[in-house]
């Protein structure tokens, strides 16, 4: 074969190996059909690990859910026990501290036992209910506990619609906490903060929208501050609510201050009483607090005040076993301020020596997740038991029926909460 010929073979090879058009849309259409594959693999991958995930939270929080109830369970048990031996008991000798069997810090594994669940109870009757400074009209308000108190009681609790501000036993209280942290805070409350404050939280809680005196504050008061809120003109469903109204002092920091001081001291169960108190669980700011002035104040007259000396002389036990023995000491308590036109009204406060309103604190932790729930507890009889929440004051003949037993007393939830509000628990 001649030269050219081959040359002419070797460029027709040439052409032949050269790509064709055709070729190119074949690999754009064969590079397309991978990314869509590819795509819908990554998809469907991610489909199902967020499915897999979720089942995973739902099996993760049914376990959680199952591990409050247990605590919740034992909580209720141990204040059930408890409220059983109380009955075994005379009335005057009944009480309720950390020392009872509710007071223990509980701590078990999971129902799985991989976790493990810890409970604290804190009790709620030695904080100062602040739905008490509720005004009722003269009549009372239908279904509330105050309702069939006397009229001089009422006169004291504020419920009769009559007298000049403040005029209840809750109100002075409550103006007398206010005024105990002082040396915490970066301004002093006065007295007339005090007032302020507490007039603007009886206005809150009331149904109308009518000012107390020259102290309260409703709609127009909160529309004059530029507050993107207006008072509830209702009881408080929960403790946060408190901080809205201690904005009345036009003062950020220190209402934030005050507000965190007084959290443990307060509470707003039960929301419609009976709203007692329960010496043995008080804080000692709490306890001074509830020597108060007489009624009726004078407007014209110096508020009656504790001195700091005073203050300190003031001896509360850090526990009552007996009813008698704070009866005593409350006696000792009036003598030593009755000078100052002060004392310790415990009819009208409700002062006592027991409780059935009860905060838990259960804790789980998890697959390295921890999370609280705060739970509210409230001992109260069966409606079959017999009347009033306590027992007879003579036992029961052996053999005989018990209606006020344990069987006859529910242990009953009035709410949950996953907030950061914490309780203090018994030590």
């Amino acid at each position: 074969m001649s030269r050219e010929g081959s040359r002419m073979l070797s460029t027709g090879e040439l052409h032949r190996s050269r790509p064709t058009k055709q070729q190119g849309i074949a690999l754009v259409l064969a590079l397309l059909v991978v990314s869509i594959v590819t795509a819908i693999s990554v998809t469907l991958i991610s489909s199902s690990y967020l499915r897999n995930k979720r089942v995973f939270r739902q099996i993760h929080s049914l376990e959680q859910k199952a591990a409050f109830s247990q605590v919740e369970a034992y909580a209720q048990k141990a204040l059930k026990q408890d409220k059983e031996y109380d009955l075994t008991k005379q009335e005057t000798e009944r009480f309720d501290a950390c020392t009872d069997l509710w007071g223990q810090v509980l701590q078990l594994p999971s129902p799985d036992g991989a976790g493990v669940l810890k409970g604290a109870l804190s009790d709620l009757g030695g904080r100062f209910n602040v739905n008490s400074l509720r005004p009722l009209d003269a009549s009372g308000v239908k279904g509330d506990p105050n309702d069939n108190e006397s009229d001089e009681v009422k006169r004291k609790l504020g419920t009769s619609g009559s007298g000049s501000f403040p005029n209840s036993q809750p109100q002075l209280v409550f103006i007398n906490l206010l005024m105990q942290f002082n040396d915490s805070l970066s301004e002093p409350i006065t007295v007339e903060m005090a007032k302020n404050i507490t007039a603007a939280l009886v206005d809150w809680l009331d149904k109308n929208n009518q000012p107390i005196e020259q102290y309260g504050a409703e709609e127009s008061f909160y529309e004059g501050l530029g507050l993107n809120f207006r008072p509830a003109n209702r009881t408080m469903t929960d403790p946060s609510e408190l901080l809205q109204v201690l904005q009345v002092i036009d003062n950020t920091l220190l209402a934030s201050q005050l507000f965190e001081l007084l959290l443990p001291n307060i509470t707003v169960w039960p929301k419609d009483g009976p709203y007692l108190l329960n010496v043995n669980a008080m804080s000692r700011e709490l306890m001074v607090s509830v020597i108060t002035p007489n009624l009726p104040i004078d407007p014209s007259a110096q508020y009656p005040q504790l001195t700091p000396n005073e203050v300190e002389s003031v001896n509360f036990p850090s526990s009552f076993e007996l009813l008698d023995d704070l009866t005593e000491t409350i006696n000792t308590v009036n003598e030593g301020v009755s000078e100052k036109g002060m004392s310790v009204d415990s009819e009208a406060l409700k002062l006592g020596i027991v409780s059935d309103t009860f905060e838990l604190s259960s804790e789980v932790v998890m697959e390295d997740a921890r999370r609280t729930l705060y739970t509210v507890l409230q001992r109260k009889p069966q409606e079959s038991s017999r009347s009033g929440p306590l027992a007879p004051t003579e036992p029961e003949a052996e053999g005989s029926s018990d209606a006020t037993s344990i069987d006859a007393y529910d242990v009953t939830v009035l709410s949950r909460r996953f907030e950061s509000l914490e309780s203090t628990p018994c030590p």
